[in-house]
């Protein structure tokens, strides 16, 4: 009896697998080359042959500049108070009521009292405005200075000074 064997589909095409099977196969070749590429092998000490390479790291940045804060503002002095020329409604505006007030003869003189000083005004009347205004001012209580004169005037003009 004469047996015949039937060979596959795959084997007449030349000993070559079928399309999906070679697919398969790379498939399973590239799995295992990307898994076998993850794997960190440690080199032995002698395996290192020279010094290793810097890498050049990107320059830091620069520090920030620093805060530059403004000098403390010396407040300058406020301008003087020139009493000399203005008006009683003037004066009351500026310095408040007196806390005494006296006729002399053709004129009137004014007194403020601030602390640890006090200030006199003279006023006449001037014909040609109508009105008195303040021909004199006298500072006591203080040195003398122009300054410690102005100073008693602004403890005058403060809403807190003593009337």
């Amino acid at each position: 009896m004469l047996t015949t064997h039937v060979r596959p589909v795959a084997r007449i095409t030349g000993n070559r697998p079928s399309i999906s099977r070679r697919l398969l196969r790379i498939v399973g070749y590239m799995a295992a080359a990307i898994f076998l590429a993850g794997c960190q092998r440690s080199a032995p000490q002698s395996a290192i042959v020279s010094s290793p390479t810097r890498v050049a790291e990107a320059p830091a940045p620069p520090p920030p500049p620093p805060i530059r804060r403004p000098p403390a503002a010396v407040q300058p002095a406020p301008p003087d108070l020139v009493l000399v020329g203005l008006s009683q409604s003037d004066m009351r505006k500026l310095l408040g009521p007196p806390a005494e007030q006296a006729d002399t003869g053709a004129g009137q003189s004014w007194t403020y009292r601030g602390v640890g000083c006090v200030v006199r005004l003279t006023f006449f009347f001037d014909v040609s405005r109508n009105d008195f205004y303040a021909i004199d001012r006298s500072v006591s209580g203080t040195d003398g200075t122009e300054r410690a004169a102005q100073r008693c005037l602004r403890k005058i003009q403060s809403p807190v000074a003593v009337r």
